[in-house]
């Protein structure tokens, strides 16, 4: 028996991101960029609850560190913007899969929703599995240079196995050393 697009796409995405839904509904539904026939608001509220995912994953992970809030402010817009999101979209082919708007906000949307499907599916360390999946955090170019300008570095050595590390500060050299 041949499975339905519907299907197909579920599992593809599924693949994508390697994370198994629970409740693929809730993938399918962040599949529909608005308008659709199926969804009328599309995915716009499961990117909502993606948007607050992304930002508690980064904030979950920022707590322990020494990172002023403005510097975190700085780190978490970067990460989700939608440029980076948009980006991250079409490396993996996203909008092939999508319905409705394939625009670059749409793809940005439905990464973010796609995350927010996941939180409601499976919680938070699982947003966190997809993250590193997709290489969310390391992909921002704006990210990068902002934290370059400011003396920061991606990893330090030291990540949680559990989801992607926060940047920490680079140690300056004494002239002794």
């Amino acid at each position: 028996m041949a499975l339905s697009e519907k299907a197909l796409r579920i599992h593809a995405v599924e693949t994508l991101v390697q994370y198994r839904f629970h409740n693929r509904e809730l993938l399918w539904e962040a599949l529909q960029g608005p308008p659709t026939f199926v969804i009328p608001d599309g995915n716009k509220r499961l990117a909502i609850v993606g948007d607050a995912a992304i930002r508690l994953a980064l904030a979950e992970n920022w707590y322990p560190g020494k990172t002023s809030k403005g510097n975190f402010s700085n780190i978490a817009s970067a990460i989700g913007s939608n440029a980076n999101l948009k980006k991250i979209g079409l490396e993996i082919g996203l909008e092939r899969l999508m319905y409705g708007n394939v625009g670059g906000k749409g793809i940005a949307d439905t990464v973010e929703a796609i995350l927010g499907a996941v939180y409601l599916d499976s919680g938070l360390k699982k947003v966190k599995d997809v993250m590193d999946t997709l290489d969310l955090v390391s992909k921002s170019r704006r990210l990068e240079k902002m934290l370059e300008s400011e003396g920061f570095v991606m990893f330090d050595g030291n990540e949680e196995e559990d989801g992607p590390a926060m940047p920490t500060k680079k140690r300056r050299r004494s002239a002794g050393s």
